[in-house]
């Protein structure tokens, strides 16, 4: 239960990638997208490849985890979603395996 409002817009422009995690693993609806959106920001991609990556296998947020690394497309993302395919749990396999394929079927769509 949160005792106050969460403002995900200040906490990102803080740069409290921690943070926003936090609070995606345990937020819903509109205030998730928020979070989900302030994880996707340009300006947070550098600081936030290595929190992503080491929440990738947390089930209460593999999923958005998975979507956020594709999103900012850079190598070291997908090396964890294919580790995660190896050795981390089924769900969160199931996630990786996702995120690639819907990765992948963007770059065929972009090149036809």
């Amino acid at each position: 239960m949160l005792f106050f409002k969460p403002k995900p817009e200040k906490m990102a422009r803080k740069g409290d990638v921690a943070g926003l995690l936090r609070l995606l693993g345990r937020s819903q609806g509109e205030l998730r997208s928020e979070v989900k959106y302030q994880l996707a920001r340009s300006e947070l991609r550098q600081s936030a490849i290595p929190h992503l990556i080491g929440a990738l296998p947390d089930r209460s947020v593999s999923k958005d985890v998975a979507e956020l690394l594709v999103g900012h497309g850079v190598i070291e993302a997908r090396d964890s979603l294919v580790s995660a395919l190896e050795k981390w749990p089924q769900p969160t396999r199931l996630e990786a395996l996702w995120s690639l394929s819907n990765e992948m079927a963007e770059k065929k769509m972009l090149s036809a």
